[in-house]
């Protein structure tokens, strides 16, 4: 999109907000998910589709002048896509209607309206989010994307993309109707964004397509589909059935329906596995959903808080970083002769087997290294990206032991720079460790600490332990 068109685009939702402040300021519920389309003919860019579903009786209805007997509400949603430092890259807005023909209607509960919008991404590391505005109340709502990776194109080998769960799939071949948005390939899609249903729900619906079949016209062959649920540690759930179809070219379309009534509450991963029976060639995809007893619009953001792991948000980047100061010399080699999803891979194992806490369905410690990752970056990097905090000596520290129990900040030494002492008096027989500010402009370095295999100074030492001063010589 061009950015003069941009402009435009935040400058009327910046109106449209303006006056949402004078209006009720409760918030909309918006429920929404990123789902990529690596189809091969795009080239060297990926379809990128962001579902939505809104709650209908949290809008305002009004009679409609046109069609006297109806009752509409407006809604506008924009999609603004951002590059890792902030800069916005692209967006997509729509404007639409939703009418019933009696008041009542507008106002029962458990009524969702579905939509989407759609951007052709290069390959990248993104984030993003979806706001939401009720045109005729002024009330708004959001949905922020955190970090997320558009993988490129494959162009060659089999590839598994638009996997989406959703509450209900029809076919409807070339008859779109009043939902057309939600039609893709014939199917009528309501997908469910946030991968959440029910235990009262008995069916749970999937849409996926697959790329680069090896097909040919006068011998066409067939594919075939797995479908399993695991748990969230990845063991083994049920097995849901598979499927053997012949091609009808080099991209197959897949939807079914699996009956989930009667499964246990839980978090789940609904996994598919394509296989092309002429060139032997296999692609995996996972998609998390969980399972719940009815619940408030409030709990859902604990439950989607808990479905999203902070690790998920990570770039492959950033979780190599992560075990930067973990890992042994012989692992770091390890997993530097790897190719990308072997990286990924690698490194579930390696948290798998270091999780503190095998009786949880979360890797507590690693959530807790993401946090100091995050924190080092945000309070000691030295670039206004604010991604290079841990690889300084603070950010160093901070990333291995966590926060210290105390922090001595000595800003005007009677001798020398500012220095700063960090003690983590939990660890054996307590632990310190100096910060110098070499230049005077927080350059924090490390100059001083009682720990095995780090910097020792005998003259920080003595002034730390004895009080006696440096030698000004």
């Amino acid at each position: 999109m061009r950015p003069k068109i941009i402009s435009l685009i935040a400058f009327a939702l910046t109106v449209i907000l303006a006056s949402a402040c004078m209006a009720d300021n409760k918030a909309l519920n918006v429920y929404a998910s990123t789902v990529q389309y690596p189809v091969p003919v795009y080239d060297s860019t990926v379809l990128l589709e962001i579902q939505f579903s809104l709650k209908r009786n949290e809008f305002d209805f009004f009679e409609s002048e046109q069609n006297p007997g109806q009752w509409e509400a407006r809604i506008y949603a924009l999609a603004e896509l951002f590059g890792t430092d902030g800069t916005i890259y692209d967006s997509a807005s729509t404007y639409f209607a939703v009418s019933v023909d009696e008041k009542a209607k507008a106002e029962m509960a458990d009524v969702r309206i579905f939509n989407k919008l759609q951007m052709q991404v290069k390959p990248g590391e993104y984030r993003a989010n979806l706001t939401v505005v009720d045109v005729s109340s002024k009330r708004t709502g959001s949905f922020p994307f955190e970090n997320f990776t558009v993988a490129p194109v494959e162009k060659e080998k089999l590839s598994i993309g638009g996997l989406t769960l959703a509450y209900n799939i029809r076919f409807v071949g070339e008859d779109k109707g009043r939902n057309y948005r939600m039609v893709k390939n014939g199917y009528l899609v309501y997908p469910s964004p946030i991968g959440i249903f029910s235990t009262t729900d008995s069916v749970m619906m999937l849409y996926a397509e697959a790329y680069n079949l090896d097909y040919l016209t006068e011998n066409p062959g067939k594919y075939s589909a797995i479908y399993n649920v695991l748990e969230k540690d990845s063991s083994f759930f049920i097995h849901l059935g598979s499927r053997e179809k012949a091609m009808g070219g080099k991209t197959a379309v897949l939807a079914e329906s699996f009956d989930i009534k009667g499964w246990p509450k839980g978090y789940y991963n609904l996994q598919l596995i394509v296989t092309d029976g002429v060139s032997g060639n296999i692609d995996t995809a996972l998609t998390p959903f969980v399972i719940m007893q009815p619940i408030s619009d409030d709990q859902v953001e604990l439950i989607r808080a808990r479905l999203i792991d902070p690790y998920d948000e990570l770039t492959l980047e950033e979780k190599i970083h992560l075990v930067e100061y973990l890992l042994e010399p012989h692992q770091k080699q390890t997993l530097a002769n790897l190719t990308p999803k072997g990286k990924e891979n690698y490194l579930i194992q390696y948290w798998k087997e270091s999780d503190t806490d095998q009786s949880t369905e979360q890797i507590e410690n690693r959530i807790e290294m993401i946090e100091r990752f995050r924190y080092a970056n945000e309070n000691f990097s030295t670039n206004a990206a604010k991604d290079d905090g841990w690889l300084t000596s603070r950010g160093r520290i901070y990333v291995i032991y966590g926060e210290p129990a105390e922090i001595d900040d000595v800003q005007a030494p009677r001798i020398g720079n500012p220095y700063q002492v960090w003690y983590y008096r939990y660890l054996r027989e307590g632990k310190l460790f100096v910060f110098e500010d070499w230049s005077g402009g927080s350059d924090y370095r490390m100059v001083h600490s009682n720990v095995d295999g780090e910097m020792f100074d005998q003259e920080w030492d003595d002034y730390l332990t004895k009080g006696i001063q440096f030698n000004n010589e």
